[in-house]
């Protein structure tokens, strides 16, 4: 029925967000790491995590939060691209997630507090302007058909 693909459809979309938003990040955070090499050993989970709470440049910290707001932005613009309707909600929800798992992240890696503030105002924000942007797009396309 066309219920039933309207509802496939919306969650499609989001899955697509999602999948979107981790590509990005992990692309961008894989040449964070090769331009940030980190001198201490990553399996060394104590080691590590003093390293980039102490000793990691401001350099690493903006590829991560730069990882975290273009990722955010690709996923709500995927999904609002897919999405049948209620498009903005459908990129805030990839946004809340995204938000979720990176804020978990950061605080498990012992990021400094204020990287895991701004990641913070991060996800959201960045989200919803994707999701408007291709929200402006496919309306326009509709108004020039």
């Amino acid at each position: 029925s066309i219920k039933t693909g309207t509802m496939a459809r919306n969650t499609l979309s989001i899955i697509a967000g999602i999948i979107s938003s981790f590509v990005a990040i992990i692309i961008i955070q894989s040449v964070a790491h090769i331009l940030n090499p980190p001198p201490v050993d990553p399996h060394n989970v104590e080691i590590f995590r003093n390293y980039v709470h102490n000793e990691a440049p401001d350099s690493l910290y903006l590829f991560i939060l730069s990882a975290y707001a273009i990722g955010s932005f690709t996923g709500g613009f995927i999904t609002s691209s897919i999405a049948i309707n209620k498009k903005i909600i459908r990129a805030m929800t990839v946004g809340g997630l995204l938000m979720g798992i990176g804020i978990y992240n950061l605080v498990l890696a012992n990021y400094p507090s204020w990287v895991i503030v701004a990641a913070f105002f991060t996800f959201l924000p960045f989200s919803y302007l994707g999701g408007q942007i291709a929200k402006n797009l496919s309306s326009r396309k509709q108004i020039s058909h």
